[in-house]
């Protein structure tokens, strides 16, 4: 009774030392009950603790941790090792700390789930014994032994695993490495995982226990969104759409020299069509494994796969004669007829990759993301050849323990979508053939049929075809589209326009086709896509496919003159382009001058004349592929004065059709000198520099010993005072009535469409002037 009350004060005093700080023993750590085996204890995030009261029980320590407020608190055990002794906390991470491998059990039972190797990083749970905690990692929440547990309580985490979107939109997994002597990650491993969904963003840290549900803290509360990952889950009753000749080609990248895996593709495609095991899947398998076909088991053995090589004793793995050999060792004994074996065999956790709550990285590896590195893999492979597995199967997965029919209604079952001697893993993966029937999904049976008997035999051939069977609706979710899609002809459609040479067809229809492919890679692609949409994009891409017209190069280009000479008739005149073949693909040409000055062109290739001078006007071939082209030279050399902008009356002296308001200067750049001649304008005798030009202005052009003069006369100025007013609209009205009579330059700015005749239509044009039109 004394020692009860004797532990009682001594709790009371540390916590008031607590409360208010008095350093009793002048340290940082006060231990007054150091007999006690089990602590309640404050985390500091200098990775020390402050001792808070002592315990006899576990239980008891357990209590006064939850009755606690403070989020620091934890329990630490006298009997454990790693980090003080923390044996649990409110919150943190775990970290496995066996030499080699820890089991994670099923909760409540003595019954191993799964293993991982050392050093890997746990969400932390709870602690549900003095002996356990729980634990999550890799899709899967069991229970772990303390004594193989580093518990980090949070406000002490340094670093741990998380996801992250990189730069080209892919996920990466980096995830922790710890020692057990430090709270800081010894390294980070990375691997790329699959595409990044829309609301994955870079620049953000994503926390996830099974890589399918992503948080945005630590504590995976705050919801980010969740995916599903297409080639973790796929199972490998499928087969892959690229040839050996395609999966040659993508290993050829690698860059791996002394790799035993070049040249051999085929091997896989043969095991993928004998025992019914993905080709991709197992390639992508070997490349993880074997360091992409490096690694001294894979070189000096031909072992890829790391057959036999057990956490224990490595050494231990299996020789093949061949790559073949080991392929086909793996696709039939390990696979098809083992971890696919859903009768017989304990490691039967589903037909995929998966992680360590369902598919073969349960029991095939203890890496906790083997399968997540491998359905990277295959991602990675699919990305670079053009998506053709991607989508092309649809999926679903089991939602509760159920059976797998011999046919639709029957109570003969073939095998149970769950562990022969349990009701767990959820979630176990299925194709979805057909879904005609009411009740049931047709789908691809994980276990092959025996022929004679006709009942699921491991040991038989995998038959794509008839190893069929049929599971309860009820009993699956779909995963991505809600009904069946057929995808064959879309799939088959891609393939040919990838296999289109580009440069063999006209830019416009490759350019057609690319537009489309890029829409149906799209819509293939898309979880949430229709059969409605799937056929529309087929017959989009097959109608670009079939509208693709060859290309027919241009051989030569030639022009109608090869020479203009111009000489007093300044009309435009118009230059014809002809191409060769006539077939050519690109018959259009592009028209250029050497000088616009001189001589200009239209798009159409009508030449305009400005001044005297040699330009070079050139046509040339649109055709990029080729270089064709066709000159013409343009010489101008006028013997009078010209303009393209004015009508000249050489007779009677007139440049007329003059626009109003236009400034002297402008005018002079529009008429064209002969060669040695200077222009002024006048007004009576007086030379004009400056100002606009009026009707009765004249122009007085000289060489020094031949002079010539021209009356300007500008539209609507009938009566030379530089504006077009009602007067001269009076003016106009009276000639048309016969009140008046109009000749020379007068009767010239009267005629404002230039038909020779001042009529009505003159009277309304220069009304339009007036007002503004």
């Amino acid at each position: 009774m004394k020692k009860i009350i004797l532990t009682a004060f001594m709790c009371l005093l540390v916590f008031t030392s607590v409360i208010f700080p008095v350093n009793i023993l002048g340290e940082d750590t006060v231990t007054v009950t150091a007999d006690l085996p089990y602590h309640t204890k404050i985390a500091k995030a200098d990775g020390t603790f402050t001792d808070v009261c002592g315990y006899a029980t576990f239980t008891e320590a357990i209590a006064a941790m939850n009755a606690s407020s403070d989020a620091n608190m934890v329990v630490t055990s006298s009997s454990h090792t790693y980090n003080g002794g923390v044996v649990a906390m409110k919150d943190g991470i775990a970290v496995s700390a066996a030499s080699s491998t820890i089991n994670l059990y099923i909760p409540g039972t003595t019954t191993k789930y799964t293993y991982i190797t050392t050093s890997h990083m746990l969400y932390y749970y709870s602690t549900t014994s003095s002996t356990k905690a729980k634990v999550g990692i890799s899709g899967y929440i069991g229970e772990a032994l303390l004594s193989q547990l580093v518990l980090i309580p949070r406000i002490q985490v340094i670093g741990q695993s998380y996801y992250y979107v990189n730069t080209i939109g892919d996920i990466v997994h980096s995830y922790a490495v710890f020692s057990t002597t430090s709270r800081t990650p010894a390294k980070y491993y990375t691997y790329t995982y699959m595409k990044a969904p829309s609301f994955m963003k870079q620049s953000v840290k994503y926390y996830s226990l099974d890589g399918k549900t992503f948080y945005t803290n630590p504590q995976l509360t705050n919801l980010a969104g969740t995916i599903s990952n297409y080639y973790n889950i796929l199972p490998v009753r499928s087969k892959t759409k690229y040839t050996a000749a395609e999966l040659n080609y993508y290993i050829s990248l690698l860059n791996q020299p002394t790799s035993v895996l070049n040249g051999q593709a085929q091997a896989f495609i043969d095991a993928q069509n004998k025992y019914g095991v993905n080709a991709v899947i197992i390639l992508c398998i070997a490349f993880l494994e074997s360091a992409n076909g490096t690694s001294n088991f894979a070189t000096q053995r031909f072992n890829l796969f790391g057959l036999n090589a057990g956490d224990s004793d490595p050494n231990n793995a299996s020789y093949y004669s061949s790559v073949a050999a080991c392929v086909n060792y793996m696709a039939g004994d390990f696979i098809s007829d083992g971890y696919c074996d859903a009768n017989t065999d304990f490691r039967y956790f589903g037909p995929n990759l998966g992680n360590k709550q369902q598919g073969f990285n349960v029991n095939y590896a203890s890496d906790p993301y083997w399968g997540q590195k491998i359905a990277g893999r295959f991602y990675a492979l699919d990305k670079k050849l053009g998506y053709k597995d991607q989508y092309a199967y649809n999926l679903g997965i089991s939602n509760k323990t159920d059976y797998v029919y011999y046919t639709p209604f029957s109570t003969m079952t073939m095998y149970k979508m769950a562990m022969k001697t349990s009701s767990y893993p959820v979630g176990i993966p299925v194709i979805l053939l057909d879904a005609s029937d009411p009740a049931y999904y047709k789908i691809q049976s994980d276990m092959p049929i025996n022929d004679i008997t006709g009942l699921t035999d491991c040991y038989a051939i995998y038959d794509y075809a008839n190893d069929i069977g049929y599971v309860k609706k009820t009993s699956i979710k779909i995963i991505g589209p809600s009904t069946l899609i057929d995808k064959t002809l879309l799939n088959q459609i891609i393939a040919a326009a990838e296999a289109v040479d580009k440069t063999k067809y006209t830019a416009a229809t490759v350019s057609a086709l690319e537009t489309a492919y890029d829409a149906a890679i799209a819509e293939r692609d898309n979880v949430t896509t229709t059969q409605a949409k799937i056929d529309a994009a087929y017959n989009n891409l097959k109608a670009a496919y079939d509208a693709l017209v060859l290309y027919i190069a241009v051989t030569g280009v030639t022009l109608d003159k090869t020479s203009v000479s111009i000489t007093d008739n300044l009309t435009p005149v118009q230059l014809t382009a002809t191409i060769s073949p006539s077939d050519a693909s690109d018959k259009t040409v592009t028209w250029s001058s050497s000088d616009t000055s001189i001589a200009s062109v239209s798009d159409s290739g009508l030449v305009t004349f400005h001044k005297n001078g040699t330009a070079v006007i050139t046509a040339k071939s649109n055709d990029t592929k080729v270089n064709f082209s066709a000159a013409c030279t343009v010489t101008i050399s006028v013997t009078a004065a010209g303009s393209n902008t004015y009508g000249i009356d050489y007779i009677n002296g007139i440049i007329y059709n003059v626009d109003s308001n236009t400034d002297t200067a402008a005018f002079l750049d529009n008429v064209i000198l002969p060669d040695g001649y200077t222009a002024g304008i006048y007004s009576g005798s007086t030379q004009v520099s400056s100002g606009i030009i009026k009707t009765g202005m004249t122009v007085k052009m000289s060489d020094g010993s031949v002079n010539k003069t021209y009356t300007v006369a500008v539209k609507g100025d009938l009566n030379g005072d530089g504006a077009v007013s009602i007067s001269d609209l009076i003016t106009v009205r009276d000639y048309i009535l016969g009140q008046c009579s109009l000749d020379g330059a007068c009767k010239l700015s009267g005629d404002i469409n230039s038909d020779n005749n001042v009529s009505i239509s003159d009277l309304v044009e220069i009304v339009d002037i007036i007002l503004g039109k």
